[in-house]
C-alpha cells in the first residue's frame, strides 16, 4: 500500500500523548518492546495514519476513539502493540484510503 508523504509527521510521540498509558486486552499478546515506540512497525502506523488523515491531530483523534465494529469496541492504539491488532489498524487505513 503506497501513502502520500508524512511531512505532517514532525512528532510521532505527540501522536501518542493521550494514549500512552492505556493498556491492550487482556487476551492480547503483548509484544516485548517496552513503548510503543520501540516498535518500528506501530511507528509506521502512526506516520501512515497522519499522512491518511492529513494532520497529527486527526491521526491522534483517530487512533484514540474506540471502534465497536472492526475492533471490539477497543481504539486503534490499544490494538497496535499486538502482530494481530496492526494488521487489523493497517486494513482500516487501507480502507480509508482507497
Amino acid at each position: 500500500m503506497s501513502y502520500p508523504s508524512c511531512k505532517g509527521a514532525r512528532n510521532t510521540e505527540a501522536v501518542l500523548d493521550s494514549e500512552a498509558n492505556k493498556k491492550p486486552n487482556s487476551k492480547q499478546t503483548i509484544d516485548k518492546a517496552t513503548s510503543p515506540l520501540d516498535n518500528p512497525e506501530v511507528v509506521e502506523l502512526i506516520k501512515n495514519a497522519i499522512a491518511v488523515l492529513g494532520s497529527e491531530n486527526a491521526a491522534k483523534k483517530w487512533l484514540a476513539k474506540p471502534n465497536i465494529y472492526q475492533l471490539n469496541g477497543q481504539s486503534p492504539f490499544a490494538v497496535i502493540t499486538t502482530n494481530e491488532g496492526r494488521k487489523k489498524v493497517r486494513s482500516m487505513l487501507k480502507t480509508l484510503w482507497d
